[in-house]
């Protein structure tokens, strides 16, 4: 559980930064086998139901046996006309799981393992809405693996709630430049408020510990 903790701070601290995205990974693949993490960011037109952007947001991994394979995995993104969880975000207006891919019956009843290729192999993806966007963090597993079961699935659509405002955070971060030497009042605010309840209650928290704590 510490080890998890740490690894979350890591990733609130590289928000906006290249690291933010193997950082992503490293917390994720504590708990579950992952061959790559995506994150992506969709721009709608909302009145025409369309998807007119969808921009990377890093990725990590490689398509390795064992999901903990390092070095940066490719960061092109296929037109939104073409991808297949497109009306799925279109759609989506809440915090939500999407898992596709998963074993396919073939005509006599048995189980065929998805195509081997780029899109092949079992994925879930954690996606946000927020305003005109779409925030998506697409966890995939090689065919090697074992699909996503019902237990790995209910802790990341749990997780999820940490893990999206974190990427909208960081792809805020990247739109609007570095954050550091800029006036963010209403951060502030919940610093100042935070460090005086934690007066007021005698209780000393690390440099680590209130970081984590405050980007939750």
């Amino acid at each position: 559980m510490f080890a998890m903790f740490s690894k979350l701070g890591k990733v609130i601290s590289s928000a906006g930064s290249e690291r933010f995205a193997s950082d992503m990974h490293a917390l994720l693949v504590e708990s579950i086998p992952l061959a790559i993490t995506r994150m992506t960011e969709w721009t709608l037109d909302e009145p025409a139901g369309e998807v007119v952007h969808v921009q990377s947001l890093g990725a990590f991994g490689a398509p390795g046996d064992d999901g903990r394979s390092s070095g940066p995995a490719a960061h092109g993104e296929r037109q939104p006309a073409a991808h297949p969880l497109l009306n799925r975000i279109v759609a989506a207006c809440d915090r939500q799981l999407i898992h596709i891919n998963p074993l396919m019956r073939s005509g006599n009843g048995g189980e065929v393992a998805p195509s081997r290729g780029p899109e092949g192999g079992f994925q879930c993806h954690l996606v946000s809405s927020k305003a005109n966007r779409r925030y998506v963090i697409s966890l995939h597993r090689t065919v090697s693996h074992c699909d996503f079961s019902l237990q790995e699935m209910s802790f990341l659509k749990n997780f999820a709630d940490t893990l999206l405002p974190l990427v909208e955070w960081h792809a805020s971060t990247r739109r609007h430049g570095d954050l550091e030497g800029t006036t963010m009042p209403a951060v502030e605010a919940l610093r100042q408020e935070f460090e005086s309840r934690l007066a007021r209650a005698a209780v000393v928290l690390s440099a680590r510990e209130s970081e984590v704590c405050l980007g939750l």
